[in-house]
């Protein structure tokens, strides 16, 4: 079955709601070679991945930047 991840709300300004990525990766994309930030990364593999913080930590405690272009 499939496990209810909670929004992330740990920044204030960014919320991340992970029913609603469809696993594009175009986020993760732009955090990383746009940004060159690495505060999003996909985790698990398979049906299991989905998106979120390098490290599962909470957004607020990642490398961050809060731009808005995830």
């Amino acid at each position: 079955s499939e496990k209810e991840m909670p929004i992330d709300t740990s920044t204030g300004c960014i919320q991340i709601d992970p029913r609603k990525f469809v696993q594009c990766g175009r986020c993760v994309q732009v955090c990383q070679n746009v940004q060159n930030v690495y505060a999003l990364s996909s985790l698990q593999r398979g049906i299991n991945t989905h998106m979120a913080p390098a490290g599962g930590l909470p957004l607020n405690d990642s490398p961050c930047i809060k731009c808005g272009q995830c």
